[in-house]
């Protein structure tokens, strides 16, 4: 190996050891997104848009989710979906992650629930992951969702 090799690989772990804890990662599997058409304290989030999601927006969903801060989230009293996305094994099957953004002001706060029920909550530090969901919705549906990211300010 050659000192440059060296180096690069020595970087290259002192980078990975420095970085923040956050999120695990996104599991692999179908991907989905669900926006809504209305979110009412009174009834909740209705009218459900659910679509799947693939390539660069996939990606882009995955990585902002692996950004989210472990630090502690606010607390946020609305307890309103403002979107969900989820990983399926397979089309149809149960999902395997999934990920509630709460309707709250940035920052805001994500609970994930992995395959195994255990659910925890993560610090939404900017408007990545909005962002990324709503590249996936398809434009004019899910306008609740898209009013709520609105009001991101990250």
């Amino acid at each position: 190996m050659t000192s440059a090799t060296c180096s690069a690989l020595l970087a290259s772990v002192l980078s990975l050891s420095n970085a923040p804890a956050g999120a695990s990662p996104v599991p692999r599997g179908v991907m989905e997104v669900t926006g809504y058409g209305k979110l009412s304290l009174d009834n909740g989030s209705q009218d459900p848009v659910r679509v799947e999601v693939k390539g660069r927006k996939a990606a882009a969903i995955r990585s902002a989710l692996s950004d989210l801060s472990s630090a502690t989230a606010p607390d946020c009293m609305e307890n309103l979906n403002a979107f969900t996305v989820s990983v399926l094994p397979r089309l149809g099957a149960r999902p395997i992650y999934v990920a509630h953004e709460e309707s709250c002001p940035t920052p805001g706060r994500v609970d994930i629930t992995t395959g195994n029920s255990s659910q925890q909550t993560y610090k939404k530090l900017d408007c990545a992951l909005q962002d990324a969901v709503l590249a996936a919705l398809p434009r004019g549906r899910a306008v609740a969702t898209r009013h709520d990211a609105s009001h991101c300010a990250g």
